[in-house]
């Protein structure tokens, strides 16, 4: 069964911040795992929150673990962000009408 995970990422020890997000290094790698994990549904929604250094994903997996697992191909992980998972409730849904 899965749920909903809320994770925040943040700007990890190679992340540049005077380069905009497609300038930093590994960037198309990075992308088409994002773009991956979109298609396979373990993504549902996200984006850069603030200026850009944060971003915030809604997830679907079955844990935490998962999801982790998930994310291990993708190059950034650990270089460039630094991942806080949490469980996500999710009581107003738009999608229901």
């Amino acid at each position: 069964m899965s749920a909903f995970l809320l994770t925040r990422r943040r700007a990890g020890p190679q992340w540049e911040p005077t380069r905009p997000v497609e300038a930093q290094s590994r960037w198309e790698e990075h992308a088409r795992v994002m773009d991956e994990l979109v298609e396979r549904g373990v993504i549902v929604l996200g984006g850069p929150v603030g200026a850009g250094e944060r971003v915030v994903l809604v997830c679907e997996a079955a844990t935490a673990d998962a999801l982790i697992a998930a994310f291990a191909d993708d190059p950034w992980t650990a270089s460039h962000l630094v991942d806080e998972i949490e469980p996500l409730t999710i009581r107003l849904d738009a999608r229901r009408r």
